[in-house]
């Protein structure tokens, strides 16, 4: 074997024998959980005689069952919801705010830290706190008697549509920090030499930040649109655990909430499986098909780009 060779299988060597600790630790805490998920999802617990505790497969007979319950649909509808305005929700308002931050604004510094702060506060401290604030004498219906806004005064997290606008208004003000600090960091690397063309073209404000600052983020706005939409299928229980419990009645019932009950609730693992495994398959289609779909149209660029031999 030629030295070269030998050297290069040496470092691949090398390379792997440091790899492997965090994959065997990857798949310890990732892949693992995610096998026996998919497994309990074809298999129920027997509850009563001999077998008690054992394991009966069941095929698709748990995914059968959750497709039919009006309670799953409800809180897919719930969690489809809350993508469709919490997302857009947290994408605008952290591009919006990073720009303002980017703009040198006395104190933008101290600005940036209260924003990230809620980031950084336990869900636990957030959801008691905006329990306390918008309960019947609470903090907000206080102000409003104050304000003698008496009109506005609502039993927030006892009615069906505000329980569910305070826990919107709870998920965005928690998570957008987080888009506003990586947005900013984007903004860092921005092209100035565009920004100052677009000055001398006479743009003004609005114009440089959609025409020229905006199409520049577009691969972090498309970044943070998927940890967001994943988020929102994948860590809102805490939210909705500590402020609402899925209510009042089932109008804040998620499918995480759903998934929890079933399984330490009503001890039927199977279904909570089944739950978790569609969740799981859901995520794995928003982070990996657009991808798939960007590498499609780059493979169809390059073949339109090639010379067709005569």
């Amino acid at each position: 074997m030629p030295a070269r060779l030998e050297k290069s299988a040496v470092t691949r060597v090398r390379i792997a024998l440091y790899l492997a600790p965090a994959l065997l630790l990857s798949l310890l805490v990732f892949f693992y959980p995610i096998c026996k998920t998919i497994y309990n999802s074809l298999h129920e617990l027997v509850l009563g005689g001999a077998n008690a505790g054992a394991s009966r497969f069941v095929g698709l007979g748990n995914f059968r069952f959750v497709f039919k319950d009006p309670l799953f649909a409800e809180s897919l509808g719930h969690n489809f919801l809350l993508f469709l305005v919490c997302v857009p929700l947290l994408v605008v308002l952290s591009v919006a705010v990073a720009v303002l931050l980017n703009q040198g604004m006395t104190g933008w510094r101290a600005y940036r830290t209260i924003v990230f702060i809620p980031y950084v506060l336990p869900i636990v401290v957030v959801g008691i706190s905006f329990g306390f604030m918008f309960q019947l004498n609470g903090v907000i219906n206080t102000a409003f008697a104050a304000l003698k806004l008496d009109a506005l005064r609502v039993d927030w997290l006892a009615k069906s549509n505000s329980a569910f606008l305070v826990l919107v208004v709870m998920i965005v003000w928690k998570e957008l920090g987080f888009g506003v600090v990586i947005m900013l960091a984007r903004l860092l690397s921005v092209d100035e030499s565009l920004i100052e063309a677009g000055r001398l073209d006479g743009c003004n404000s609005w114009q440089l930040t959609l025409r020229v600052i905006v199409p520049q983020m577009k691969e972090i706005i498309y970044f943070y649109t998927v940890l967001a939409t994943i988020t929102v299928f994948t860590w809102l229980f805490n939210y909705v655990f500590v402020l609402t419990r899925g209510g009042p009645g089932t109008s804040t019932y998620i499918l995480e909430l759903y998934a929890y009950n079933q399984a330490f609730r009503y001890q039927n693992r199977g279904l909570s499986s089944a739950v978790a495994a569609l969740i799981i398959l859901a995520v794995l289609l928003v982070t990996f098909l657009p991808e798939l779909r960007r590498l499609a149209a780059r493979k169809e660029g390059i073949e339109h780009m090639r010379v067709p031999r005569g």
